[in-house]
């Protein structure tokens, strides 16, 4: 049986007429797995906590809601510290000193929604991270190798929604209120060996590959990461707490009797 430390949902948000080009976030200083600090990341967060998701695609739509906004903390350091059992020190993300206007909180909104509601089950995978990976990024550190799920959505934007949120992401610097996001492309992460933590990387490529972006297979990836596709979105959680063994869970969730 699979066995897990938690469960994730992420989502690739890209331009739908040119899936080469993404919206990812970097985690800034402070985060407490210091090899990734400055690593890519794609946007979403994990079922843990009080948190009345149902299913994976609840989680991804849940944590888009809370991320994308003006303004916030570089990251909830409540949800670190549940993931990683420790509290990690706050540091502001980027955000240049301008406040938004009604009309920017409008568009925000539309493209939250829109993210929202045009996600796409891309698929579920096992990442397992090698201690080897910890240790090299913080000599005292304790963690040992590291396993999770990944539930994965694509989210093509159509350009009117794409543009709008470029636009946002100029004026202001930031829209992530836990890291620092960015919009990049597929040959701005070849040109400069851009990686991405816990083996979103390995997901990333495979987005680039089936979009018929060949090049893609040239990405620089982590060391010390093994990711394997693990089967198809599950429409509820209980898919999952059925056919593995989940560490940590939301407060209130049952976990299934195991049968003989």
């Amino acid at each position: 049986m699979l066995r897990v430390k938690n469960c994730a949902s992420v989502g690739i948000i890209y331009r739908a007429n040119q899936p080469g080009q993404v919206f990812l976030e970097t985690k800034t200083p402070g985060y407490p797995v210091e090899v990734f600090v400055g690593k890519g990341l794609l946007l979403g967060g994990n079922w843990v906590g009080s948190v009345p998701d149902k299913n994976p695609l609840e989680t991804f739509q849940r944590e888009i809601r809370e991320e994308l906004s003006f303004g916030n903390p570089a990251f909830d350091p409540q949800e670190v510290e549940l993931l990683f059992g420790e509290k990690a020190i706050g540091h502001p993300s980027e955000v240049r000193n301008i406040s938004p206007d009604p009309q920017d909180e409008i568009e925000l909104e539309k493209i939250v929604s829109t993210i929202c509601n045009g996600a796409k089950p891309f698929g579920v995978f096992s990442q397992k991270v090698s201690r080897s990976l910890f240790d090299s990024g913080n000599l005292k550190n304790r963690a040992d190798d590291h396993t999770g799920l990944i539930s994965v959505f694509e989210v093509p934007l159509e350009d009117d929604t794409w543009l709008l949120l470029m636009n946002l992401q100029e004026k202001f610097g930031n829209l992530s209120n836990e890291s620092q996001s960015t919009a990049t492309s597929v040959w701005e992460i070849l040109k400069r060996g851009i990686q991405l933590a816990w083996g979103e990387d390995r997901i990333l490529m495979q987005h680039f590959l089936r979009h018929g972006i060949d090049e893609a297979a040239g990405m620089r990836l982590m060391p010390f990461i093994n990711l394997k596709y693990w089967g198809p979105v599950a429409d509820n959680y209980d898919t999952y707490l059925q056919s593995m063994e989940i560490e940590k869970i939301p407060n209130g969730v049952e976990r299934p009797k195991i049968t003989s």
